[in-house]
């Protein structure tokens, strides 16, 4: 049990994941309250109970010693919340980086050090990690440099300054029913570049978005598929050229909407862009980004500037969903103390309304009013997949004629290193296939 409150204090670069339907935001950066210009960790713990509209501060039990962190990778399988990595202290010229993976079981609110076995990832922060099924997987950050011959063929780690550099590791772990050891797959396709303050978003139920972050090149903005079904494959997805380009952004939020079984969306909220923190500008973003495609819409009703903020998204039995946005940098160069509450439906999905408390529900007649363009943009998508899927068809059989369109759900084949993207950015690590100009497949 813990204390109700009306909010939680204002943090920045803290960690957050859903459970049933509570979110739960653990740590991040304070101010201290007589130093308004520095920055402290704590460990503390906010739930968001959507289904009582409430707040509280539960107390945790700690059997051993927890630090406190920020900027570090939070995932949840079942009931049990892990936390990977981040930083462990403010104030010197470099902070210290954590290796340690906790898990919070969130029935009995008890902390726990998760004993796994293999060669655990070296210590970083700004890395993105998810889970899929009843595995952790983790890629990139910034800290130090791996042991020899840990890194997949593909990775790699490049350095920055002193024993620090970026790393493009991808590392999993399985953890339920018990842990298993750290593994790092073999991938076919251009495995992404190095980076931090990125997303990884688990997009269905075997496959992983990587999104934007930044490196030594500056912000970035790709978008990459990673897909678990079969063999291990990265796919690029690329936009069109007639669409809205894809935001350069890093420390923002990338969450997972899915209105119908053909469409995984990513709605992408705030983040900054320059080549550091401290000359970044913010940005007010708030992007629907279909990832099968690559077509992106601006909803500019609903704009958040901030960075390293939080945002978790909880499905109702009807299909909406609500997204509770909190903390993060502000444009003042502050936390931010004001909580964002947003509403989203399948019927108009490239519309959000923004809420006053988690009590308000949009009426009818917004829904209804949305729903034209939500139908505009669902056309669209479809019209590319099937440009895609008739593509793919005319490649596999060259010889023949062009098969009748079928029609959705389309089943579209995992991406394999025969239909891959060529157009392959510098940074990224070339792939070793014929098929130069073909574009990826989700």
């Amino acid at each position: 049990m813990g204390a109700s409150v009306a909010h939680y204090p204002p943090v920045q670069q803290h960690s957050a994941a859903v459970v049933s339907s509570k979110a739960y935001i653990i740590g991040g950066l304070r101010h201290y309250p007589s130093k308004k210009d520095e920055l402290y960790p704590w460990s503390s713990i906010f739930c968001v109970d959507f289904k009582s509209k409430s707040f509280e501060m539960p107390s945790s039990v700690i059997s051993e010693p927890l630090p406190s962190s920020f900027a570090a990778g939070c995932a949840s399988v079942d009931e049990t919340i892990y936390l990977y990595g981040g930083e462990t202290k403010t104030g010197a010229s470099e902070s210290e980086l954590s290796d340690q993976l906790f898990g919070l079981n969130v029935t009995t609110m008890a902390w726990f050090t998760v004993e796994s076995g293999g060669s655990q990832p070296v210590a970083r922060t700004g890395h993105a990690m998810c889970s899929v099924g009843n595995q952790l997987v983790l890629f990139g950050g910034y800290g130090l440099e791996p042991p020899p011959g840990i890194l997949a063929e593909g990775s790699r780690w490049k350095p920055r300054r002193g024993a620090r550099g970026w790393s493009s590791e991808l590392a999993t772990l399985q953890v339920h029913p018990l842990p298993g050891n750290w593994f790092r797959p073999k991938c076919i396709g251009a495995w992404p570049a190095e980076r931090a303050c990125h997303t990884m978003t688990t997009v269905g139920e075997n496959k992983v978005a990587l999104f934007g972050g930044w490196n030594e090149s500056g912000t970035l903005n790709d978008l990459h598929i990673l897909s678990i079904a079969n063999e291990w494959t990265w796919s690029r997805v690329r936009g069109a050229s007639d669409d809205p380009k894809l935001p350069f952004v890093f420390n923002h939020t990338a969450t997972y909407l899915n209105p119908e079984p053909e469409f995984h969306l990513l709605l992408l909220l705030g983040g900054m862009e320059g080549s550091n923190n401290k000359e970044s500008k913010f940005k007010q973003n708030c992007y629907l980004i279909d990832v099968q495609t690559g077509l992106t819409t601006q909803l500019s009703d609903c704009q958040v500037a901030r960075a390293g903020h939080s945002s978790s998204c909880v499905t109702n039995p009807d299909g909406t969903a609500v997204i509770y946005v909190h903390g993060g940098i502000g444009e003042s160069g502050g936390s931010v103390n004001k909580s964002l509450v947003f509403w989203w439906s399948p019927g108009c999905f490239t519309t959000l309304k923004r809420l006053s408390s988690l009590e308000e529900i949009p009426s009818l007649a917004f829904e209804e009013r949305h729903r034209l363009e939500s139908a505009s943009f669902r056309a669209t998508v479809l019209q590319k997949l099937v440009r895609k899927r008739d593509s793919l068809t005319s490649q596999e059989r060259p010889n023949s004629s062009r098969q009748q369109k079928t029609t959705f759900p389309l089943s579209i084949a995992p991406d394999s290193a025969s239909h891959a993207s060529g157009s392959v950015a510098s940074s990224e690590t070339p792939r070793s296939n014929d098929h130069d100009e073909e574009e990826d497949y989700f």
